[in-house]
């Protein structure tokens, strides 16, 4: 009998401890308010180097901005669609230009009924900013001839190694 209680046990342990050695938290990337203010800061630079005005905005990896700047004589228009870009760029974890491609493949009615349905914007300007791997925020730009280029300048004044 005490054998079989004996055999039991350490049956019983053997089979949980994989279990328990299973790792009970996740280790995320996530983009500081700093890092942010550092972004748009470098958005900016390049924007006032081509003689562009610009909206910024910066989301982390929830949606929540950490930092929106627009700069003096950019027109009140490009904001909305700046914070857009950047809400579809963390959601989908691609350029919105990406969609550019669903176009192609897909369609024009299909794709533009897939952004619309989940509120995408397709033009370009909305960056994911991507940390080993995982989105950890997401940069949206208007008002520049190439907010896409902004974007990605304001990524690389951060995160270029």
């Amino acid at each position: 009998m005490m054998f079989r209680t004996a055999l039991t046990l350490m049956l019983a342990v053997s089979f949980a401890a994989p279990v328990a050695a299973q790792p009970m938290t996740i280790d995320k990337k996530i983009i500081s308010a700093e890092a942010a203010r550092k972004i748009a800061e470098g958005c900016e630079a390049f924007a006032k180097a081509k003689g562009w005005h610009v909206s910024v905005w910066v989301l982390d990896e929830t949606l929540t901005p950490l930092y929106f700047y627009r700069m003096q004589g950019t027109p009140m228009f490009t904001v909305k669609p700046a914070l857009m870009k950047a809400e579809s760029a963390v959601r989908t974890g691609q350029p919105n230009d990406a969609y550019i491609s669903n176009v192609e493949r897909r369609g024009v009615f299909v794709a533009t009924v897939n952004a619309i349905a989940q509120d995408y914007v397709l033009s370009p300007g909305g960056l994911p900013i991507i940390i080993d791997g995982q989105v950890a925020g997401g940069i949206g730009i208007g008002g520049s001839s190439d907010d896409r280029a902004c974007a990605q300048a304001g990524i690389d004044a951060v995160f270029k190694k």
